[in-house]
């Protein structure tokens, strides 16, 4: 019998920035209280069995909540650090929306930076509502070429932004042609030391004979003026980027949007451009929140078999422009939208708005474009685009229930309990599982995830725009040892 359980989650992978590289200690400096506002607010708002579910990530004494502001002085990307507890997730998220900011008595809200605060703590072995008192507030640190730009994420992908093209333009990329894999995705990873200066960190992860390289490109970067500060003390957050690397080829730093403008006709005179140009006001484009770097608003949808659009969502940072694309995308007639294909398990997407020249218009495409999730053997005849994904995730969890050694957790002196294993990976144009990246417990579960992955089946690759795309996953699991 086996003597383990895998409690899997799947979803897509993309490498942003991380936040600092030192815990942050919000007891001390946010004031917690059991009985302050929101967490008697909380208690009202979400049931207790709700926050039962709630896991703390590893090492972790307490679940936090991180927020930006847009221009209309609300919260977006509203993200919260528990672990495989979706439920709980949405429904902190969708109550903290409601919740009124002006109770923490802070200082005005600014687009630039990112607040936090801690929600959840233990009380023994009870998870309990134990809200800050006061927001920690974060800045980033400004580059010379990132000063015209107002919105924390924007800023800091701008420094990524950055410190990539120095990469495309200085790197000796034929340093890793005698390598023995022919695609590799090279992690680079960087902190912004309390003094300006990038200092590459020991997460990087490219060919060891390319690791010098690296660490000289980092080092030419201009030292940055403006630092990172929490809560008024500097920190040095960590950034990361990803560059994908094939043997014999210079990578290249590609504009998608031109082709993407090219290939679905983007523009502001075709009719649906021009039925929304008629709905939306200048308010509602001032509220769009984008810039030279965030500078779509892109709508997503779904079809269903009679052809009916359902599961519409946006990339709007306000819930209400978001609110008001959708209402004004359903009352399109579905018949007017020109497809390039249509297919069973395809997401389509259009672009609405643009930011153009120093301000934001209704720029929308001509033709429908699409992107297809890679689909496991057997997912074929799922009902809709969310459907595949948790056969996916179905598929990857029974290949590892036959694959994986059961004994192995058992044999290797590992206490009882809850083992987390994280597993990032690439699903590359041909549907080969390629640059399995994992985080275990022991390097025997280490080494067994990863010859368990590299026998996974061929997959039916993701596309994109109707071209064949590699796509990242990650995939976090909890294997319980008994």
């Amino acid at each position: 019998m086996k003597n383990y359980l895998l409690i899997f989650t799947i979803f897509s992978f993309f490498v942003g920035f991380s936040q600092t590289s030192s815990e942050f200690d919000y007891e001390k400096f946010s004031n917690p209280n059991p009985e302050n506002e929101l967490s008697l607010y909380f208690k009202k708002e979400i049931k207790k069995k709700l926050l039962r579910t709630a896991r703390f990530q590893t090492k972790k004494k307490n679940i936090t909540l991180s927020f930006f502001i847009n221009n209309e002085g609300k919260p977006y990307h509203i993200n919260i650090t528990s672990f495989g507890s979706g439920d709980f997730n949405k429904a902190v998220i969708s109550a903290f929306k409601e919740f009124s900011l002006d109770k923490f008595n802070s200082d005005s809200l600014d687009t630039r930076n990112r607040y936090s605060l801690q929600i959840v703590s233990k009380k023994g072995s009870k998870n309990i509502f134990n809200c800050s008192s006061k927001l920690v507030v974060e800045t980033p640190p400004v580059c010379e070429q990132c000063e015209d730009l107002k919105f924390y994420p924007d800023i800091k992908s701008c420094l990524n932004l950055e410190v990539r093209k120095l990469f495309y333009e200085k790197a000796d990329f034929s340093i890793l042609d005698n390598t023995k894999e022919e695609e590799t995705d090279l992690y680079i990873k960087f902190s912004v030391t309390k003094s300006g200066e990038l200092k590459m960190t020991k997460k990087t992860k490219v060919p060891l004979e390319f690791l010098l390289e690296t660490d000289k490109i980092i080092s030419y970067f201009p030292k940055i003026k403006t630092i990172s500060y929490k809560n008024a003390k500097p920190i040095e957050p960590l950034h990361s980027f990803t560059i994908n690397y094939k043997k014999g080829e210079t990578p290249k730093l590609i504009n998608k949007e031109v082709k993407y403008d090219s290939l679905f006709k983007r523009n502001s005179t075709n009719e649906l451009a021009q039925f929304f140009i008629d709905k939306l006001n200048t308010i509602d484009l001032n509220i769009a929140s984008l810039s030279r770097i965030k500078n779509q608003v892109n709508l997503y949808f779904e079809l269903d078999k009679k052809n009916k659009v359902f599961n519409v969502s946006t990339t709007s940072r306000s819930d209400f422009l978001d609110k008001k694309i959708i209402e004004i995308f359903n009352a399109y007639p579905t018949d007017k939208l020109n497809f390039k294909s249509k297919e069973p398990l395809k997401r389509y997407f259009l672009q609405i708005l643009k930011y153009k020249e120093g301000k934001v218009v209704v720029e929308t495409n001509s033709f429908i474009g699409s992107e297809k999730i890679p689909l496991f053997p057997g997912c074929e005849n799922s009902v809709n685009y969310e459907d595949a994904k948790k056969c996916f995730s179905r598929g990857v969890q029974m290949h590892f229930v036959k694959k994986f050694d059961a004994d192995l957790p058992n044999n290797l002196g590992l206490s009882k309990g809850r083992k987390r294993v994280f597993i990032a990976f690439k699903i590359n144009t041909k549907g080969k599982i390629i640059n399995i990246q994992v985080k275990a417990p022991h390097p025997r579960i280490k080494e067994e995830v990863i010859k368990v992955m590299q026998q996974m089946p061929l997959i039916e690759p993701g596309t994109q725009g109707g071209e064949p795309v590699n796509i990242k996953y990650s995939i976090p699991f909890t294997m319980i040892v008994k």
